[in-house]
């Protein structure tokens, strides 16, 4: 698996069970950025190396950005949406292609 296809697996993971903030996983599904990368790691859907550079692909656009909180923290912030989220992970993705 690539990393891009990692990324593009953790967005579709949020879009179908759900965007979660100050947790890795809610009691209905929801996930987090994390939490999403995490479920995809647990079923075999890329490794350590694989987790690791998409976190790094995300940190990059977040920098770019000019934002200097790690993309767990950002994925917190009280005025991130959903939508925020998803184009981050997506942008991240193309990076990564």
């Amino acid at each position: 698996m690539t990393v891009a296809e990692h990324l593009e697996l953790t967005a579709l993971v949020i879009e179908r069970y759900g965007w979660a903030q100050g947790t890795h996983r809610t009691t209905t599904g929801r996930r987090c950025i994390l939490g999403a990368q995490a479920v995809l790691y647990r079923l075999g859907m890329g490794d350590d190396t694989t987790v690791a550079t998409a976190g790094q692909h995300l940190q990059d656009v977040l920098a770019a950005r000019g934002c200097t909180a790690t993309y767990a923290a950002w994925n917190d912030h009280p005025d991130r949406t959903r939508d925020d989220v998803l184009a981050l992970i997506r942008d991240a993705a193309k990076v990564a292609s």
